[in-house]
């Protein structure tokens, strides 16, 4: 936290724990979000809820969202090649329930044991500055470019769902992962030999 705020001149500020949206009853300190994110596909209104464990606001209404993970969470990698949507769809979703667009400047997940904003998130260069070395440091145009992939991922993924299309990923199934006991990856690989 101490480099950070040095790198960023004290900018950005703790603001909200526990932020939710769509859920009745979420978040705490802004206003309530009710509602959730939703998202047009051209053909259906795809609705989004969560909860956001942590944003930090600075004085011209930029924000930075964080998730936090016991051990390391998904690498920069896995949010640019579209591995793991979950910082791109918060950053989205506090744009439209609770900012404007163009506010986010950045999000990414915080290992307790190992936190750096390096390591596992996204970040727009043009709100943030060149505050840090990363691989997640983004152009505009890429930033973007990202969203806007984004947003083409999970109209995909929800339009294969509605049409019964959900088979299961080439990658491994993560340690933490709550649906171990249950998951047809063993099953595949049981059946593969």
């Amino acid at each position: 936290e101490t480099k950070w705020t040095e790198a960023t001149n004290g900018r950005f500020k703790m603001d909200q724990f526990e932020w939710g949206f769509g859920i009745a009853g979420a978040g705490s300190g802004w206003e309530i979000k009710n509602q959730p994110y939703r998202l047009e596909d051209g053909f259906n209104t795809i609705n989004i809820w969560g909860r956001i464990d942590r944003v930090d606001t600075d004085s011209d209404g930029n924000f930075t969202v964080y998730d936090y993970k016991l051990g390391k969470g998904p690498a920069v990698k896995d949010l640019v090649e579209l591995k793991n949507l979950q910082i791109p769809v918060y950053l989205m979703a506090l744009e439209q329930l609770y900012s404007s667009p163009g506010q986010a400047a950045g999000g990414c997940y915080l290992g307790l044991r190992e936190p750096s904003r390096a390591g596992g998130g996204v970040w727009n260069r043009d709100k943030l500055g060149p505050v840090l070395k990363s691989k997640g440091l983004l152009e505009q145009a890429e930033w973007d470019e990202l969203l806007e992939m984004v947003r083409g991922e999970i109209a995909a993924a929800v339009s294969g769902i509605r049409n019964g299309h959900f088979g299961l990923t080439d990658d491994d199934c993560p340690k933490y992962c709550e649906y171990s006991s249950c998951c047809r990856r063993l099953e595949r690989k049981v059946s593969e030999g």
